[in-house]
């Protein structure tokens, strides 16, 4: 087994095809046991890259058939693997046709299909709502830290105070008054 790794991995390291590559990942990993870390260090890229290389396998056909006619290139099919359905797969492939979408506009289809959300990014919190709640905090205790932080997908308010419990529970105190009224 340790020759059949050893002879793998140096077909590995010759392939340029990256669908043959994914396939030979694929056998060592799952098949061999050779973990991602291994794999990784050995193609001098980073463990996702691995993961991502493997999942490309999952792709339908038509889809594959797309990157070998030149239609689309191998970050389209990096994209288009992170959906989990073969349909979707192949209707958000179709759609990547239709409106010859970049990687990154397809980046974004993908987030649609997945999480349900809009690559519009006009909703994105304004400045001086930032602003505002940061003011709004710094009023119950000058010495808190604030952080606005917001994604497509998610979004977070870090209020951060150093202090013994005694000074952090007052400043819970505080804001669950301003808050409830």
């Amino acid at each position: 087994m340790a020759d059949q790794v050893k002879l793998l991995k140096q077909k590995l390291l010759e392939e340029i095809d990256p669908l043959a590559r994914a396939a030979i990942l694929k056998n060592l990993h799952t098949h061999l046991g050779v973990p991602t870390k291994d794999l990784a260090k050995l193609m001098k890229v980073s463990e996702p890259y691995i993961s991502s290389m493997m999942r490309l396998l999952k792709l339908p056909e038509l889809v594959i058939d797309g990157f070998y006619s030149k239609i689309i290139k191998l970050t389209h099919l990096l994209v288009l693997s992170r959906l989990d359905e073969e349909e979707q797969m192949k209707k958000a492939y179709e759609e990547v046709l239709m409106k010859s979408l970049s990687t990154q506009a397809t980046d974004d289809l993908v987030r649609t299909y997945k999480y349900s959300i809009s690559a519009d990014v006009s909703g994105h919190i304004k400045p001086n709502t930032v602003e505002a709640l940061h003011d709004a905090i710094k009023k119950i205790d000058p010495e808190a830290r604030v952080k606005v932080i917001q994604t497509r997908i998610r979004a977070k308010l870090v209020i951060e105070k150093s202090g013994e419990m005694g000074s952090t529970t007052k400043l819970f105190e505080k804001l669950e008054k301003k808050l409830t009224g």
